[in-house]
C-alpha cells in the first residue's frame, strides 16, 4: 500500500492510495476518526474513505466497531444500507473503510433546517428504513443505533431522496459458521444512543430485531413532531421515561393524525417487545394502510446546498462499553498471487496445446506448426508476448489501486487478428490458378491451404484467448481484502463441478478438441475463488469479468473447432489410404459433433454463472457498466467474429461448388472397388494426369461420365459407342510423355469383359496405359457414415505401367480382375507388363 502519512498527526494527503483508492480531500472529522473524498482511477467511481483516530487504533473495541461495520454492510447488501466496499489497515496500522460517496445530507440535518416532514414524506422514509431494516433482520443482524445523525437522505437528480441507514458499529451479529461472533456487549451493558433506545436495551438484555422497531418509532415520532418521544434529558430521566412512561401522542405534540397512525406509533413504541410488530415487514403492511398507500412519487424532502458526504458524523456511544476483539485479517497483496497464475494458465495452455495436437502427420510437433502457419505465426507470437508483459504490468497497476492499461486490451487481440488475417490471405494465395487445376486435384489443394493456413487461427486464438482468461483475473486484484460470497461461491462450485465432470468424460471418450473449452471454463470459473470481488464491488468490475471470461472460453471453442477443420482438411493430403481416411472421416464427425455442444456448454456456463455474480450485486453499486476497454475488446471481437464467419462461407462455398462437379465422379467411385494393391510391390507409382477409363461392375466411363453399359459391349453398335468416345478422349489430351489412359477397374469384373475393353481401348488408339489398383484394404462404409466418407481421389490408388499389344500376358480365362491382379503386380515389380489383348471381329471394329 502506498504510504499514507501527509502530516504528523496522520492526515491523508491528497493522491494516497488507500486500498486501491486515491484520496483526493478530507469531508470532515470528529472524536472517532476522518472522512476523505476518494476516488476509485481506474473507473472513477466516487468513494469516502474513513480512517480511525491514531489514538483508537490500539484499542480493541473500537477496532471491533471498525469491522463490524465494514462485515455487516457487506452481509446485508441492501439499497437501503450504505456499500462498504473494503476494510483495511494503512501502514502505519490505523483501519480504514471504503464506503459510497453520498451526496445529500443526513436526516438530523434535514430536521434541523426544516423542523418536520410531511405525513407522506415521514411515512416514505420511514417505510424505506424498514425495508432495509427487514433485510438486516433476515441476516441476524439488529442495528441498536438507528437515529437521524445515522440516516442519509442520499440526492438523487429528479427522483425523491432515497434514505440509507449508516453505522452498523454496534450492531449485534448472528453466529457464523459454528462460533458466535464476539458481542459488543455482556448482560447488564448500556449500548445505543439513550434517545431512541428501547427498554430491553436500558437493561442491557434480551435484545433482538424488536428493538430497531423501537427506534425507528422514536425516528419516526421525531420527523413527524420536530423530537424524540421522550426529549433529548440527562440518562437518568431518560432511563425512567423509556421504562415507565407511556409514549405521548401526536396530539399532544399539536400534530392532528388519524387514529391509525397513532396506533402504528403506539404499538412501535410499547414497552414490551412482544407488543411490537412481528416484522418490519408487518410494519410495512400497516403503515401503507394508516398513511395510505406508500408515498414513493412525493416530493423530496429540500435539500438545501447538497454536499458530498459519507457518514456526516460518527455517532458517539453514550454508555459504557465492554467489547470482544475480533482480528483483522490483513489480506496478502494478490499481485505476485496472479502472477504465478497467469504462469501457471500459460503453462497449462501450452501444455493442452501439445497433448491436444493439431492435425495432420506433425500432430505434435509445434515448431511445424509455426512453419506450415507461415510468416503470420511468428508476428502473433511476438505480438502475445507484448500483450504478456503489457498485462502483467496492469496487473501491477491494479493492485496497487491505478487504472490498468488499455494497451493491454488492445495489444491482446492482436494475435487473434494477425492469425484472421494471415489464414484467409494464405488460403486466398492458394486459390489464385486453382480454376485451372483438374477437379479431384482441385479439391486436394483446396484442403490442404485449409489445412496449412488454419494453422494461424489455431494459435492465434489461442493466444489471444489465454491473455483473455488474464485479463479476467484483473477486476479481483481492484477489489483486495474481497470474499466470495457464500451463493457466488456455491454456484461457481457446482458450476466447476459439472465442467469438471464433462472435461474427463471428453478426454475418456477421445474428444481432445473438447477440452480446449471446457479446461478453459475451469480456469474461467476458478477465477471467482482465486480472485473474488465481494459484494460490494462495482459492478463494472463483475461485468468486465464475465465479458473476458466468456470471450477467453470462445476463443477456445474456436481453436477447438479450428482443430477439428484442420483434421478434416488434412484427409486429403495423399498421405492416408481410403480406409484409414473414412475412419478418420468417421471420427472426425463423432468428435465435432461432441465438441459443438461440450463448447457451447463451457460458454454458456461461464457467462451465465458470471452473470448471476453481476445480478448479486444491487443497484445501490457504482459503475453499472464496463470499462471502455473491456467493451472496445468485445467489440472488436465482434466484427474480427463476423469477418472469420464471412471468410469461412466463402471457402464453404467453393468447397460446396466444386463438390457439385465431382460428384458424378464420387458416385461412380463409389460403385468402383479396384483390386488392392500390394505396396511393397508398387510403392511409389503414384498415377500420372491421363484420360481416365473406369470399368465399374455394370458401367464403363470415361472420366467420371458414364458411357456404355457392360452388357452393351457385348453388341457391335455399344463397341462402337465406347470406342468413338474413348477416340476423343484420346484426341483431346494434351499428356506429353505420359500413358494414354489411367483405367481402374473393379475386382469383380470378368476377365474376359477387361479383355474386351482394353482390346477397344487399344483400336482406339490407346498403347500406354496405368492400371490403378486400391492403396490399403477396402473401406467399411457403415450406413449413416459422413457423405465424405464415400469421396475417391487419385491418391487413392497406386499405378502399374502397362502396354498393350497383342501379345503378351495373357487376359483370357475364368475368374475375375482380381484374382489375377496379384500375379500382374509381381509381373510389374520386375520390369514393364505387356497386356495381350484380342483382336476384335471385323463386326466391331470402328
Amino acid at each position: 500500500m502506498t504510504p499514507s502519512g501527509g502530516a504528523d498527526d496522520g492526515t491523508l494527503v491528497p493522491g494516497t492510495l488507500v486500498g486501491g483508492f486515491r484520496v483526493d480531500a478530507p469531508l470532515g472529522g470528529g472524536g472517532m476518526g476522518t472522512v476523505y473524498a476518494g476516488v476509485e482511477p481506474t473507473i472513477g467511481k466516487r468513494v469516502a474513505i474513513k480512517v480511525l483516530r491514531r489514538a483508537l487504533a490500539d484499542d480493541p473495541s473500537w477496532l471491533t466497531r471498525f469491522e463490524r461495520e465494514a462485515r455487516a454492510a457487506n452481509e446485508v447488501h441492501h439499497p437501503g444500507i450504505v456499500d462498504v466496499f473494503a476494510f483495511g489497515r494503512l501502514d502505519d496500522g490505523r483501519p480504514y473503510l471504503v464506503m459510497s460517496l453520498l451526496e445529500g445530507r443526513s436526516l438530523k440535518e434535514a430536521l434541523a433546517a426544516d423542523g418536520t416532514l410531511p405525513l407522506s414524506e415521514a411515512w416514505r422514509v420511514t417505510r424505506a428504513l424498514a425495508e432495509a431494516l427487514s433485510a438486516a433482520h433476515a441476516r441476524g443482524i439488529v442495528h441498536r443505533d438507528l437515529k437521524p445523525d445515522n440516516v442519509f437522505l442520499e440526492a438523487v437528480p429528479g427522483r425523491p431522496a432515497v434514505p440509507r441507514i449508516l453505522d452498523f458499529g454496534i450492531a449485534k451479529m448472528p453466529v457464523a459458521e459454528g462460533a458466535e461472533i464476539a458481542h459488543l456487549t455482556q448482560s447488564g451493558v448500556v449500548l445505543g444512543t439513550p434517545a431512541y433506545m428501547a427498554p430491553e436495551q436500558w437493561w442491557g438484555k434480551g435484545i433482538d430485531v424488536r428493538a430497531d422497531q423501537y427506534a425507528l418509532g422514536g425516528l419516526l415520532f421525531h420527523a413527524l413532531t420536530g423530537g424524540p418521544p421522550f426529549g433529548e434529558g440527562g440518562f437518568v430521566e431518560l432511563l425512567q421515561r423509556h421504562l415507565h412512561s407511556p409514549p405521548p401522542t401526536l396530539a399532544e405534540k399539536g400534530l392532528v393524525a388519524s387514529a391509525e397512525i397513532d396506533a402504528v406509533l403506539a404499538r412501535l413504541l410499547a414497552k414490551s417487545p412482544g407488543d411490537r410488530f412481528p416484522s418490519m415487514d408487518a410494519l410495512v403492511v400497516e403503515g401503507d394502510r394508516a398513511f395510505g398507500a406508500p408515498a414513493t412519487d412525493s416530493a423530496s424532502v429540500p435539500l438545501r446546498a447538497p454536499a458530498p458526504s459519507a457518514t456526516p458524523s460518527d455517532p458517539y456511544l453514550d454508555g459504557p462499553t465492554e467489547l470482544a476483539l475480533t482480528p483483522i485479517v490483513v489480506v496478502a497483496p494478490r499481485g505476485p498471487r496472479f502472477v504465478l497464475v497467469f504462469t501457471g494458465l500459460a503453462v497449462s495452455v501450452a501444455g493442452g496445446l501439445f497433448l491436444v495436437g493439431y492435425a495432420g502427420p506433425d500432430a505434435r510437433e509445434v515448431l511445424e506448426w509455426f512453419h506450415i502457419g507461415g510468416f503470420g505465426t511468428y508476428v502473433g507470437g511476438l505480438w502475445f508476448l507484448l500483450a504478456a508483459l503489457l498485462v502483467l504490468r496492469s496487473a501491477r497497476r491494479r493492485a496497487e489501486g491505478a487504472p490498468w492499461s488499455r494497451w493491454a486490451v488492445t495489444v491482446a487481440l492482436f494475435p487473434a487478428a494477425t492469425a484472421l488475417f494471415s489464414t484467409y490471405s494464405g488460403w486466398a494465395r492458394a486459390m489464385i490458378g486453382l480454376a485451372e487445376l483438374e477437379p479431384t486435384r482441385r479439391f486436394a489443394v483446396l484442403h490442404l491451404a485449409r489445412y496449412e493456413a488454419n494453422a494461424n487461427r489455431f494459435l492465434g486464438y489461442a493466444m489471444t484467448g489465454l491473455l483473455c482468461l488474464a485479463l479476467a483475473a484483473l477486476p479481483g486484484l481492484a477489489a483486495p481484502g474481497a470474499v466470495a460470497a457464500p451463493r457466488t461461491k456455491r454456484a461457481l462450485l457446482a458450476a466447476l463441478g459439472v465442467i469438471a465432470v464433462l472435461l474427463v468424460a471428453a478426454v475418456e471418450a477421445g474428444v481432445p478438441s473438447a477440452a480446449l473449452p471446457l479446461g478453459a471454463a475451469v480456469f474461467a470459473l476458478s477465477l471467482g475463488l482465486l480472485f473474488p470481488l465481494g459484494l460490494q464491488a462495482p459492478r463494472a468490475l463483475a461485468i468486465e469479468r464475465a465479458l473476458f471470461a466468456t470471450l477467453g472460453t470462445s476463443l477456445f471453442a474456436a481453436v477447438g473447432l479450428s482443430r477439428i477443420e484442420a483434421r478434416e482438411a488434412a484427409l486429403w493430403d495423399g498421405t492416408w489410404t481410403r480406409a484409414e481416411r473414412v475412419l478418420e472421416v468417421i471420427s472426425t464427425d463423432a468428435e465435432r459433433s461432441a465438441t459443438t455442444p461440450l463448447a457451447l456448454a463451457a460458454v454458456l456456463t461461464v457467462a451465465g454463472v458470471h452473470w448471476l455474480e453481476t445480478r448479486r450485486l444491487g443497484p445501490g453499486t457504482a459503475a453499472s457498466k464496463a470499462s471502455f476497454g473491456a467493451r472496445a475488446l468485445v467489440g472488436l471481437c465482434g466484427i474480427l467474429a463476423l469477418t472469420d464467419v464471412g471468410w469461412y462461407a466463402l471457402f464453404v462455398r467453393d468447397r460446396v461448388e466444386l463438390r457439385s462437379v465431382m460428384a458424378s465422379q464420387f458416385t461412380l467411385f463409389a460403385e468402383l472397388d479396384p483390386p488392392p494393391a500390394e505396396v511393397s510391390l508398387l510403392d511409389g507409382h503414384a498415377p500420372k494426369s491421363a484420360p481416365a477409363l473406369q470399368v465399374a461392375r455394370s458401367w464403363v466411363a470415361i472420366d467420371g461420365v458414364r458411357t456404355t453399359k457392360l452388357l452393351a459391349l457385348e453388341s457391335e453398335v455399344g463397341a462402337q459407342n465406347l470406342a468413338r468416345d474413348l477416340g476423343r478422349a484420346l484426341a483431346g489430351s494434351d499428356a506429353l510423355g505420359g500413358p494414354d489412359l489411367s483405367v481402374s477397374i473393379d475386382r469383380t469384373v470378368p476377365r474376359a469383359v477387361v479383355a474386351r475393353v482394353l482390346a477397344i481401348a487399344y483400336d482406339a488408339g490407346a498403347r500406354h496405359v496405368e492400371l490403378l489398383f486400391t492403396r490399403g484394404a477396402t473401406p467399411y462404409l457403415p450406413v449413416g457414415a459422413p457423405v465424405e466418407a464415400s469421396y475417391v481421389v487419385v491418391e487413392d490408388f497406386v499405378a502399374l505401367p502397362a502396354r498393350l499389344a497383342h501379345t503378351g500376358t495373357s487376359l483370357a480365362g475364368d475368374g475375375t480382375f482380381g484374382e489375377m491382379a496379384p500375379a500382374l503386380q509381381r509381373e510389374g515389380a520386375e520390369g514393364p507388363v505387356t497386356l495381350a489383348v484380342p483382336t476384335l471381329r471385323a463386326t466391331d471394329t470402328p
